[in-house]
C-alpha cells in the first residue's frame, strides 16, 4: 500500500476533512480538521486499510501560529 494509495483513499472518504498533506523523509504527513480525527481514527482501523497500531500520540506547540498553536499528533502503521 503507498502513500498515495491512503492520502487518496482518506480524502475520498473524508474531503472536506484534510487541510493539508505532505511526505518528509517518505512518510505520509496528513493535518485534518479537529472535528472529524474521532471519524478518521475510526476509518482507517475499520476499513479496508486496517491500520492496526497507533505507535503514539504526542502534542506539538507552535507559539509563532497563534491560530494553530496547539496540536495533537498521531502516528499509526498498517
Amino acid at each position: 500500500m503507498t502513500n498515495e494509495f491512503v492520502l487518496e483513499a482518506i480524502t475520498r472518504e473524508f474531503p472536506e476533512s484534510v487541510i493539508s498533506s505532505s511526505e518528509p523523509y517518505g512518510m505520509l504527513t496528513i493535518e485534518v480538521k479537529k472535528d472529524d480525527i474521532k471519524k478518521i481514527i475510526h476509518y482507517l482501523k475499520d476499513s479496508s486499510l486496517e491500520f492496526n497500531f497507533l505507535t503514539d500520540i504526542c502534542g506539538i506547540h507552535y507559539p509563532e501560529f497563534p491560530e494553530k498553536e496547539i496540536g495533537v499528533v498521531y502516528h499509526c502503521i498498517i
